[in-house]
């Protein structure tokens, strides 16, 4: 009963993630939004929700640069949570891993960039133009496509570059 009740959950998270894929995205953007915050608090949030399964660990390396830019704070914490469970998902548990994140500015835009796991050998449920094939994963990347950014995917690396404005 268990394993079945399993199996409708994540069947309603994969419909619903497809469901709001095919949507209009509603951003509400704040400016001045800190973009290391958000990813300081995407990097914490699997050691905080694993439920005590034994996680890749994430060594998380970020720039002293300042990083602000127009961005929904809330959709941008869903995309990069998508993205590094699906790098997390793409490491064995077995190998004790471990998942970096680089994020560094690069003039008017950061680079953040995932490293560590097999991302290809992953089953592909959408085939799209940036190599990121699963919903949750198409669904970042509309998110940070929204936000003028964008996504590339390789075989060991997902990377997203995001706009950044000057600090007042």
């Amino acid at each position: 009963m268990a394993k079945l009740i399993e199996g409708l959950d994540n069947a309603a998270r994969e419909m619903t993630a497809l469901v709001r894929f095919a949507r209009p995205l509603d951003l509400r953007q704040s400016p001045q939004t800190d973009l290391r915050k958000i990813i300081l608090s995407v990097a914490e949030a699997p050691n905080r929700n694993s439920g005590g399964l034994e996680l890749p660990s994430i060594a998380v390396h970020i720039d002293d640069a300042a990083m602000f830019g127009e961005f929904d704070g809330a959709l941008l914490v869903e995309a990069f949570n998508a993205i590094t469970a699906e790098v997390r998902n793409s490491v064995s548990t077995k190998a004790g891993n471990t998942i970096s994140l680089h994020v560094h500015r690069e003039t008017d835009q950061a680079s953040c960039e995932w490293r560590g796991g097999k991302l290809k050998s992953r089953y592909q449920a959408i085939n799209n133009s940036n190599g990121c094939g699963t919903i949750h994963t198409a669904l970042a990347a509309k998110i940070i496509e929204a936000h003028g950014g964008r996504v590339k995917c390789d075989v060991d690396e997902i990377r997203v570059w995001l706009p950044l404005t000057n600090p007042n």
